[in-house]
């Protein structure tokens, strides 16, 4: 994501582990990657099979939860997001907005580890004050 207004897609691939000596065969996994484009996408890791998911339904609000690390000057640091959005792909693009202008982060230095949705659509936290 080089530009503002460039907005992510979210792919489900199939990817293989690399041949070496110490794992001889090669196991498959799928994992769900948000990537800007396809070429992106293919040069991550050695993909067998990817496929874009579409949202089953964009017009409907939704809580998401999202789970990332991320490095800073003073170290790595996990954190949870909350945010609304319509669909999974424009809350992980939000996101990555979010920790690139608040906490002056580049893009490659935090990675979207899972994105899930509240169960609760009015979910808020109550005020805390020190």
């Amino acid at each position: 994501m080089r530009s503002s207004d460039e907005t992510l897609r979210e792919y489900k691939n199939v990817v293989r582990c690399l041949l070496s000596p110490r794992c001889p065969t090669s196991s498959f996994y799928g994992v769900h990657i948000f990537a800007p484009n396809y070429v992106v996408l293919r040069s991550s890791e050695e993909t067998v099979h990817c496929e874009q998911v579409y949202e089953n339904s964009p017009l409907k609000m939704k809580n998401f939860d999202i789970r990332l690390p991320w490095d800073s000057h003073s170290g790595t640091h996990s954190m949870n997001k909350e945010c609304q959005d319509l669909t999974t792909v424009g809350d992980a693009t939000q996101c990555y907005h979010d920790m690139r202008t608040h906490h002056r982060t580049y893009t490659h230095s935090f990675q979207i580890m899972k994105v899930g949705r509240d169960v609760c659509f009015f979910t808020k936290r109550p005020n805390t004050f020190f």
